[in-house]
């Protein structure tokens, strides 16, 4: 998905039962995050200093101080405090390279005037009959 594909992003939020928030506006969070890059290159993983309680209040001034940026690398595993504000914003993925070009397509070689010849007499030849393949031999079938 152009020269460029499609790039993928997941805004800013922190990890959270979401039925729980939903149906007692109570913010559970598991004790740690992972990232687990399956691929690579991508987006990165920008996980903040911003954190949330329970009711979904900021922890502290809401100041963000400090962040942590991690880049794709097949294999690479990331754990964090779930209560950080993360994401994975496309705009700092790298760009994507171009595809490369299509194979060129030889150009046709001209015909000699001998061969033009040839076509004309063998085209003039088989006018008014049908060629029938029948096993690579040619037979010959008038179309009148």
């Amino acid at each position: 998905s152009g020269a460029q594909a499609e790039k993928k992003e997941i805004c800013f939020h922190w990890d959270k039962d979401e039925e729980m928030r939903c149906m007692d506006g109570i913010y559970v969070h598991a004790a740690v995050s992972t990232v687990t890059y399956l691929t690579a290159p991508g987006a990165p993983t920008l996980i903040l200093n911003q954190r949330i309680g329970a009711g979904g209040e900021l922890i502290g001034d809401g100041s963000i101080s400090l962040g942590f940026c991690s880049f794709p690398r097949v294999g690479k595993h990331v754990s964090f405090d779930a209560r950080h504000l993360h994401a994975v914003p496309s705009i700092l993925a790298p760009p994507t390279p171009p595809p490369p070009p299509a194979a060129a397509v030889p150009a046709r070689k001209r015909k000699r005037e001998g061969d033009v010849e040839a076509e004309a007499e063998a085209e003039a030849d088989t006018k008014g009959k049908n060629v029938i393949e029948d096993n690579g031999r040619g037979k010959e079938e008038d179309k009148g």
